[in-house]
This record gives structure tokens, sequence and C-alpha cells, in this order.
């Protein structure tokens, strides 16, 4: 039986809370009290936190791309910021998504080295391209990197949008499918962004406690490294 045969993976317990519980602590941390979640798979088990819901009827056959534009009646109306389900974050982290662009914001993690380390034999077997030009804005994202030089960060799963901006990125996956490309991931799209310039994405480093699960293992390194920011992610 594995972490996910019975719960959504946001449900997993990490030292005693789901990873979803430690993101809502993380955004009412910074004020964030209007909360919604697109579900799925599962999505009766999530009924208990009382958040917004917007449901992908069809998440057995779509992408991630497709449960984010669930979340249109939110996102065309008032900045947001899209998170993925699975990640662990603090407050400290969070704070520089919160800053309004008028471009899409997309997280850095400038720490990813000392986390892809304790998760991977060689972290180039996982870790994806990352450059940001003079000017912050992205030049490319979410290609296979065969150089640690063309990593100066990783997406984190964290997103921040304005109204504007969202239409754009709507245009964006509009643009892309009319080409019949299919984007499972977010990184794959953003990549594409670039790579057509369709609008410009800025980065936005995030150094605090950040970490990602996509494997039992993910478990045991994220617990590893919790230990280097014991001043901002205490267990409570």
């Amino acid at each position: 039986m594995t972490h996910t045969d019975d719960q959504p993976k946001c449900l997993v317990q990490w030292r005693g809370r789901a990873l979803l519980d430690w993101q809502l602590q993380a955004l009412r941390d910074v004020g964030i009290r209007d909360i919604a979640i697109v579900t799925g798979y599962k999505r009766e088990s999530l009924r208990s936190r009382a958040m917004q819901e917007f449901v992908n009827p069809k998440w057995a056959h779509s992408s991630m791309v497709d449960s984010l534009l669930c979340a249109d009646e939110w996102l065309s109306n008032s900045p947001c910021l899209a998170l993925y389900s699975d990640i662990v974050y603090s407050a400290r982290t969070l704070e520089p998504m919160l800053q309004l662009l008028d471009t899409i914001g997309v997280a850095s993690y400038s720490k990813w080295f000392d986390l892809w380390s304790m998760r991977f034999e060689d972290v180039l077997t996982d870790a994806e391209s990352f450059i940001v030009d003079h000017s912050g804005l992205i030049s490319q994202i979410g290609s296979k990197a065969d150089r640690i030089e063309d990593i100066q960060g990783q997406f984190s799963g964290m997103l921040q949008f304005q109204p504007e901006s969202w239409e754009q990125f709507k245009r964006a996956i509009e643009d892309s499918r009319m080409k019949s490309t299919s984007f499972q991931d977010l990184t794959g799209l953003l990549g594409h962004i670039c790579a057509t310039e369709r609008m410009p994405l800025r980065s936005i480093e995030v150094d605090g406690f950040w970490a990602e699960f996509d494997s039992a293992s993910d478990l045991t390194a994220a617990e590893a490294f919790a230990v280097k920011f014991r001043s901002e992610f205490e267990v409570s």
C-alpha cells in the first residue's frame, strides 16, 4: 500500500501533520485567509478543511494545467497565488511571493542544491534548467539540465498571478493547444512560454524552508533538511 492509495497526496503525513495543513498554516501566518483548493481524487476527504473548492471532474484524464484552469473564477478577478499541493514551506518562504507584479511571478528556490543533494545521488538526474537574465526575467525553465551552471534555482511550485497576467497565461495555453502541444505539468508550459516569448516571467527568489514530496524517500530527506530551519519551521 502506498501513501496515496486512500487519500490525496496533499494529506500525506509529514512530522505528524498533513502536507496541506503545513501549507494552510504558512498561508495564514502571512495574512492570507481566502484559500481555495482544486480537488479531484478522493475529494471527499478534504471537506473538513472548509476551503473554497473548485472541482476538476476529469482529474483522472487531465493535467495539472487543466486543474489550474478550474480556478479561473478566482484567478480572473483578483491577485492570486497558485501553489502545488504536495509541497511544504514556511511563512518566510512565502513572503516574497506577496509582492505585486505586472507579469507572472515564478518562485525560484535558491537552496535547491542542498535539498536535491539529500534526495538524489546525482542532482542532475532530476533538476531542471532555470536561467534568469540581468533584469530578473526567466530566459529558460524546465528543460533537462546537463550543467549546474544552467540551474540558478528550481521552480518551487508557486506562481503569482494578477488578473491581467492570468488572461495572458490562458492565451498562452490556448496557443500551445492550437499547435497540438499538450503540457502535463506547469514547468513544461512555462518553458513553452519562454521559448515562444509569449510573455515575460519574473523570477522571485525564495530561500526559507521548502520541500517537495514526489516519493516516500522525500519524507526522510525533508526531515533532514528541516534541521537547517529550526528558527522558522518548528513543529507545534
